[in-house]
């Protein structure tokens, strides 16, 4: 059954009592686990055992009960929208030192406790996964359940994440202990006790989910290594420090570049990185959508191979997917450098389809024993993935690529210091300072070289969070150092791009949207100054043409387009997301004009925030056996592009713009999502809004008034604020 709301305080109402209730429940769960921790268990079957001896381990970190108690507070405490306040002031009382900006003295103790909350946050989240009454499948050697749309919950459940289990109908039964082996779709396979496979005979049982907590503790060991292996100057830049430049200009001038279609800028940047001009401060390739920064990436790992013979470099990335990309962009000049590349990856991705067939044979999983502490198990798969390797084996590699995280394993195999030569981090602006710490630990700072790149005007870091995002979870290393001088933006010191380029190089050359696509966010968010260079190919043209037929227009252009639709929003009993049932059928309206002029699924791609329209959307397009396109999030997005994309802003009632902003949903109010949201298109951006809600956004406001002065606006009426006169 579904629910539509009218009344602003109705909707305001409604939104406060079950949103309390949820997360209520969730702290109720949290602090009766955490009273009635369970000591005592039966041993289940790991998917992979841990070795007895190793080079270095990890700290446990465990969270203090100062912190428990700043977050949790009391069980019966309302913590959103009007409370949410008190709860500021209650963490802020107990744990004053999250009021103070972070600087060289308090700089572990803040990132502790930060990354302490973000435990919290997450313990909490998973309650919503246990399950206090329910009996198990049996599925080949494992017990199995089913959890109905787990690929799209967050935080998911990960192959090694811990359940505990316990009859609901014998108080004297034991607990047993299990782990999750694989994950099937929605189907959780798991392994207990042998004993407990053995007895099971299908009566109900309760489920209690744990994650690892070895992410948490590999970025609290960073963040300890980061005075040490990095120190003031790198962590706190003020000061511009010059050393001899490592390759003189004569080489510099004559560098055989291995992708000819490089621009001037990206060959700046490069060159820039080779001379090293500032080491150790880091060197920041300022990279906007569509501008090249991964080709540069790549580029700039084969120079380096080619004019450093010694170099050994550490690849870094917040996410796998662009660890693949580079891993696969990279191979492509294999035969350009000697030396081999090494893809790092978690244990739980083995049995994943997150991994391209291409890269298989350069994946590798770590064994963290210390070597000739046990027998050597490394082995080679079928599909080409190294097994089981040990730091002899991957200390040869010249090229290290992983995620920020899973690099993290490589600091129980003892490599030296400085083993590293050459730190690079992609998409740098996506990761938390912590978790970026973990490959800048491996750092030599009085010989190494340390290249970020990324665009900290996209979205950041992903924090479950709200506390943590009041206070500084979410802000990158990157975009922190980016506000500091010498790397900051200066105008009148730097009048070509505004920075100082021994330490930063802006990438302006945009590849990928027409300039009417890009205007806006260009001005808004980068000064007006990335140039498009996407080439008016025929397939470029035919959409154009399609666009102008559909929108009517006498003139043949792509660009933002608007449709204003005064819907409604609603949302299921059951759910906390929110859906606009009039704005998604003008989208299928919209799409299936598209597919009848020969535009496929595979050029759209539709945006919108909330989780319920997206699974709206598909339902409408599946219903009447229409082919669907990509609908996703602004995060699934990022980084990725299609000839038009479609916007479903979704909200069409004010009162649910000022809870959005308070939980840091939506679009209004959050200017990153927005960069995002119109970065995306390279033909056409086309959205369905309300204009009277989305204006209250002065950015959304520039962009429905931008539209309507190209005559690129349809669909009801106009709030009466709103500029009609081309600018």
């Amino acid at each position: 059954m579904n629910i539509v709301l009218h009344n602003e305080n109705v909707i305001h109402d409604n939104i406060v009592s079950r949103e309390n209730k949820s997360y209520r429940q969730q702290i109720q769960c949290m602090d009766k686990i955490r009273k009635n921790a369970v000591k005592s268990f039966i041993p289940g079957v790991k998917p992979k055992t841990c070795p007895a001896f190793l080079n270095k381990r990890l700290g446990l970190f465990p969270i203090p009960d100062k912190v428990w108690n700043a977050v949790l507070g009391n069980a019966d405490e309302v913590v959103f929208t009007d409370d949410y306040k008190k709860a500021l002031y209650r963490i802020e009382t107990l744990l004053p030192g999250l009021l103070a900006d972070i600087n060289i003295n308090n700089y572990n103790d803040k990132w502790h406790t930060l990354l302490y909350m973000e435990e919290v946050q997450q313990n909490i989240s998973m309650r919503s996964y246990d399950m206090p009454k329910v009996f198990l499948d049996r599925y080949q050697d494992y017990l199995s359940i089913n959890i109905h749309g787990l690929s799209e919950r967050r935080p998911s459940l990960i192959k090694g994440d811990k359940v505990l289990l316990k009859d609901i109908w014998n108080s004297d039964a034991p607990h047993y202990e299990g782990f999750i082996h694989s994950i099937v779709g929605d189907t959780v396979l798991m392994k207990f006790s042998p004993k407990f496979h053995e007895v099971y005979s299908g009566y109900d049982v309760s489920l209690e989910f744990h994650f690892s907590r070895t992410v948490y503790r590999r970025c609290h060991q960073a963040v300890n290594m980061a005075i040490e292996c990095l120190g003031p100057d790198v962590l706190f830049p003020s000061r511009i420090l010059i050393s001899n430049c490592q390759v003189d200009n004569t080489k510099l001038n004559t560098i055989e570049w291995c992708n000819p279609s490089l621009n001037k800028g990206q060959k700046t940047a490069i060159s820039n990185i080779l001379a090293g001009e500032c080491r150790p401060l880091p060197y920041c390739i300022f990279g906007p959508p569509g501008t090249g920064k991964t080709i540069t990436i790549v580029e700039t790992i084969v120079q380096i191979l080619k004019h450093f013979p010694e170099s050994r470099i550490l690849v870094a990335t917040p996410s796998n997917s662009a660890s693949n990309i580079l891993t696969e962009r990279l191979i492509q000049y294999r035969n350009k450098f000697s030396g081999s590349i090494s893809r790092i990856i978690a244990f739980y991705l083995l049995d994943s389809d997150a991994l391209p067939d291409s890269i298989k044979p350069y994946c590798s999983t770590i064994d963290i024993s210390k070597e000739d502490s046990q027998k050597n198990n490394q082995q080679k798969l079928e599909n080409g993935i190294n097994l089981n390797c040990q730091a002899r084996f991957i200390a040869r590699y010249r090229v290290v690529i992983g995620t920020c995280i899973s690099l993290g394993v490589l600091g129980h195999l003892g490599l030296p210091k400085g083993h590293f030569t050459h730190i690079i981090v992609d998409e740098a602006g996506q990761a938390t300072e912590p978790e970026i710490m973990i490959p800048l630990s491996f750092i030599d700072k009085n010989n190494g070289q340390i290249i970020l790149a990324g665009d900290p005007l996209q979205l950041g870091p992903v924090v479950l969070s709200n506390y943590c995002k009041e206070y500084g979870l979410n802000e990158s290393y990157f975009q922190r150092i980016l506000q500091r001088f010498p790397y900051q933006k200066d105008t009148d010191a730097f009048q070509d791009q505004g920075f100082d380029r021994r330490l930063v190089s802006l990438l302006t050359e945009n590849y990928r949207s027409l300039e009417e696509v890009l205007h806006m966010p260009n001005n808004i968010f980068y000064d007006g100054q990335l140039i498009s260079n996407l080439t008016l190919t025929e397939w470029v043209v035919n959409l154009i043409n399609i666009l102008s037929e559909i929108f009517s227009s006498t003139e043949k252009r792509g660009g933002i387009f608007i449709y204003g639709i005064k819907g409604q929003n609603a949302r299921a009993i059951d759910s906390p997301s929110w859906y606009n049932p009039q704005e998604a059928a003008m989208v299928l309206f919209f799409v299936c004009k598209l597919y009848k002029k020969k535009v496929t699924p595979d050029q759209i791609g539709i945006i919108t925030p909330y989780i319920a329209q997206i699974k709206y959307l598909r339902q409408i397009f599946i219903s009447i056996g229409c082919p669907l396109p990509k609908i996703g999030t602004v995060e699934e997005f990022q980084g990725q592009e299609r000839p038009i994309i479609v916007l479903s802003t979704v909200r069409s009632t004010e009162a649910l713009i000022h809870y959005d902003v308070k939980q840091f949903l939506g679009f209004v109010n959050s200017p990153k999502r927005i960069n995002v949201a119109l970065t995306r298109a390279q033909v056409a951006t086309v959205i369905f809004c309300n204009p009277y809600v989305l204006s209250k956004d002065s950015l959304w406001k520039r962009v429905i008034e931008y539209a309507v002065q190209n005559n690129n606006y349809t669909g009801c009426d106009l709030p009466t604020d709103i500029n009609h006169e081309l600018i």
